[in-house]
């Protein structure tokens, strides 16, 4: 193998595990600036859910060990904000949309 293909080889084996085992915490995403926050939801984001509500689309996204909600208006399709958090009532909208165990 070509000396330059065994270096781009390894680089993509190193950035593949770099993604795997680094897990990122709430207070490390909060530090990033806006912009990087948003790429680090798409890029190690995984989507869990979507809701539509009051002209609002709300989608959310684990990013290691927390929550990411990407609020969307639907009446101007665009991104307007995002909440970062590990549990409470940010998720409570979603886990009403589930039927609950006592119902089954």
């Amino acid at each position: 193998m070509h000396c330059k293909a065994q270096i781009a080889m390894i680089r993509t084996l190193q950035c593949i595990t770099s993604t795997i085992y680094f897990t990122m915490k709430i207070y490390e995403f909060l530090s990033l600036e806006d912009r990087q926050q948003y790429q680090t939801v798409w890029e190690l984001g995984t989507h869990i859910d979507d809701i539509i509500l009051d002209k609002m689309h709300y989608q959310l996204y684990a990013v290691g060990d927390f929550y990411v909600e990407i609020h969307y208006s639907t009446a101007d399709n665009k991104i307007i904000g995002k909440l970062a958090f590990r549990t409470g009532v940010p998720l409570e909208k979603y886990l009403n949309q589930w039927p609950s165990f006592d119902s089954m």
